[in-house]
């Protein structure tokens, strides 16, 4: 029998939903996974009061269950997504953005980054932030699109596209370079995949 989980479903039976909550995100070995781990997560993130709480809950839904991408963690990274983004650290918004383009490489499964990345509105909301943010989300949306056969048209993006461009940052040279290939028509699976690449590797929290 698992003793954590066993503890943290006596105080989520005794309606100390905020003690499961801690007990099972801060208190549990990063090594501690399991389908049962993950469940209980993802049944106290439902209950949780607070964002902060509930985004802390569903990354641990997201860490237990990455080994197998499926819809139900597809659906982890959009309620984390919505969970984060009004924190007060944006970097742990942005850090589901990394981490769903990670999944998706090692997976294929390019309709899990779409359904985060798909819309336009999803870069428009990063360009009050960070440029590196804005970046890396326009460089995702992009070669989602062109991923999933599913090609967004430069204009869709021009003014994000313009606004980033304006901006001085030459440490963002590379992934700027990647948000261009990926935006231009006629632009190859192969050269999307190896924008996420560089997306992974470039953008840091």
């Amino acid at each position: 029998p698992d003793a954590l989980l066993a503890a943290v479903a006596a105080l989520a039976d005794e309606g100390k939903t905020y003690d499961a909550a801690h007990l099972l995100t801060r208190q549990r070995s990063a090594t501690h996974c399991s389908a049962a781990v993950t469940a209980a997560a993802r049944r106290l993130a439902g209950l949780a009061a607070t964002d902060t709480q509930r985004a802390d809950l569903l990354s641990t839904a997201v860490t237990c269950a990455a080994a197998q991408v499926d819809e139900a963690l597809q659906r982890d990274l959009l309620a984390l997504d919505a969970a984060t983004r009004g924190l007060a650290d944006r970097g742990r918004n942005l850090k589901v953005l990394l981490v769903t383009v990670d999944l998706a490489l090692r997976s294929r499964r390019w309709e899990v980054l779409d359904a985060l990345v798909g819309s336009p509105a999803y870069v428009e909301r990063w360009l009050d932030g960070g440029a590196a943010a804005a970046t890396a989300a326009l460089v995702a949306h992009h070669a989602a699109g062109v991923l999933r056969g599913v090609p967004r048209t430069p204009a869709s993006t021009q003014r994000a596209f313009a606004a980033l461009c304006a901006r001085p940052a030459a440490d963002l040279a590379t992934l700027r370079a990647e948000a261009a290939a990926v935006r231009a028509p006629g632009a190859g699976a192969a050269r999307a995949e190896q924008a996420l690449k560089t997306l992974v590797t470039s953008a840091h929290p």
